[in-house]
C-alpha cells in the first residue's frame, strides 16, 4: 500500500475546510442568536416580560391553560413552555380562526398579555439554525440534512487536520517567543 504523502492530507484538509465556512459560520451565528433569542424576545417585546411587583407565587401551568381555554372557548390548548422567571409562559392554542397561536400568560397575575398567531422570533431563529427554513417535503427537509452534514464536514476536517498538523500540542501548550526570526514567527 502506497504511503499518502503530508501534501495530500494538507490540500484534502483544505478542500474540507475553507468551501463550507461561509455555510458553517451562519449556523453558528444562527445558533448563538437561537440561543439568545428568549433574552432578545425579552428585550424588544414588553407583552414577554413576567412582571410580578406584588411578589406573587407563580401560578401552575394547568391552572394557567384553564384561564386560556376560559377565554377562548373554542380553542383546543394543544401544549405549554415554561421559561425563566422573568418571562411569561407560553400555551400553545388552536382555534377556528387561528390555526397554530401561542399565548403569552404571565405566571403570576394569570393575565394573557399577547397571542401569537405564526411563527414567533424565537421559532424564526431556531428553524433558520435547524434547517435553514428550506421547505419541508412530506417528512424531510434538504436543509435539515445540509445542517447534519456539516458534523461530517467538522469529523473530516479535525482527522485531516490532526494528520497534517502532527503533535501540534508541543506548541499548544509550550509556546516559544521566537523573537531573531522575524515579525511572522515571533509565537509559534
Amino acid at each position: 500500500m502506497a504511503k499518502v504523502s503530508n501534501r495530500f492530507w494538507f490540500m484534502l484538509h483544505g478542500w474540507v475546510s475553507l468551501p463550507i465556512w461561509l455555510l458553517f459560520c451562519f449556523i453558528c451565528l444562527t445558533g448563538t442568536i437561537a440561543v439568545l433569542s428568549h433574552e432578545i424576545t425579552w428585550l424588544t417585546n414588553p407583552a414577554s416580560r413576567a412582571l410580578n411587583p406584588d411578589n406573587l407565587a407563580a401560578k401552575p401551568v394547568s391552572e394557567l391553560m384553564t384561564i386560556v381555554e376560559q377565554a377562548h372557548p373554542t380553542a383546543a390548548v394543544t401544549g405549554a413552555m415554561t421559561f425563566e422567571p422573568y418571562l411569561v409562559n407560553a400555551i400553545m392554542l388552536t382555534d377556528v380562526d387561528k390555526p397554530y397561536a401561542i399565548a403569552y400568560v404571565n405566571q403570576y397575575t394569570g393575565e394573557i398579555q399577547q397571542i401569537n398567531e405564526g411563527m414567533t422570533f424565537i421559532g424564526f431563529m431556531r428553524s433558520l439554525h435547524s434547517w435553514l427554513l428550506f421547505p419541508w417535503h412530506g417528512s424531510y427537509s434538504v436543509g435539515y440534512y445540509l445542517v447534519c452534514s456539516m458534523a461530517l464536514f467538522m469529523l473530516a476536517s479535525l482527522v485531516t487536520g490532526l494528520i497534517v498538523y502532527k503533535r501540534f500540542w508541543r506548541s499548544f501548550f509550550a509556546p516559544k517567543l521566537r523573537i531573531n526570526q522575524g515579525k511572522k514567527n515571533t509565537l509559534s
